[in-house]
């Protein structure tokens, strides 16, 4: 708003539709407290409930490439479609899984931080922050 006060004219319109930094009151958020050594176990948990999950279009957020690799390659394992997104992989790549993503061929994209602010991606059902965010706007 300061910035917008130096390069615009005084008199300038802001059009507010709601509360600024507020959730969508159509979202359901949960904060779920977990142990480090047990956080794993309770992702697998959690989408792994019903496997009417894997139809379902669910995106998790981590702190880092190794990290998003790492749970990629677990959650391979266990059975559960999934792909990564971060910047170690070739753009070709990334186009693949997001694509392979918003088809639901891997319903479960895995995602650095970094990149959700460039991820625009309609009918995501779940969204999961992983590991904490280090800055309170993420």
């Amino acid at each position: 708003q300061e910035l917008v006060k130096e390069l615009l004219k005084e008199e300038y319109l802001m059009i507010v539709v709601d509360k600024i930094g507020a959730a969508n009151k159509c979202i359901t958020q949960d904060f779920m407290q977990v142990e480090r050594r047990t956080k794993k176990s309770k992702l697998l948990e959690m989408v792994g409930i019903d496997m009417e999950i894997f139809k379902q279009k669910t995106l998790i957020f981590v702190s880092s490439k190794k990290m998003a690799d790492s749970l990629g390659v677990f959650l391979s394992e266990s059975g559960i479609p999934t792909t990564t997104i971060h910047g170690d992989r070739e753009q070709a790549q990334r186009e693949q899984a997001l694509n392979d993503f918003r088809r639901g061929k891997t319903p479960i994209l895995i995602a650095t931080a970094v990149a959700e602010r460039g991820l625009d991606i309609s009918g995501v059902d779940h969204v999961i922050n992983f590991d904490m965010p280090k800055e309170i706007d993420e």
